[in-house]
């Protein structure tokens, strides 16, 4: 895993994720970045494994859809966990009730 250092948007959005289903999308209300500002952030926290693509439940937690029809949603990884200073293992318990 890449250590990056992190933009002011990022612990925002890992912060937002760290509720029982772990998701990045859809954001909070708060976050005013959108489009590609938006896309760039959660591109970097995916690159430096912070969070990692799932299946997504719904469009609203799509970050990506393939050519087939299969969305993917970003939830946070137990790195992205312990870069906003909580236990990895949340992230961890999340995995094993899917």
């Amino acid at each position: 895993m890449t250590k990056i250092k992190l933009t002011d948007l990022q612990p925002v959005l890992l912060s937002a994720a760290a509720r029982p289903d772990f998701m990045l999308l859809p954001p909070p209300e708060s976050v005013r970045a959108k489009g590609k500002t938006l896309e760039r952030a959660l591109a970097r926290m995916l690159d430096a494994g912070l969070v990692e693509e799932v299946t997504a439940r719904h469009d609203a937690e799509a970050w990506r859809e393939t050519e087939d029809g299969w969305s993917f949603g970003l939830r946070i990884a137990p790195a992205g966990l312990e870069a906003i200073g909580l236990p990895a293992q949340a992230a961890g318990d999340a995995e094993d009730a899917e």
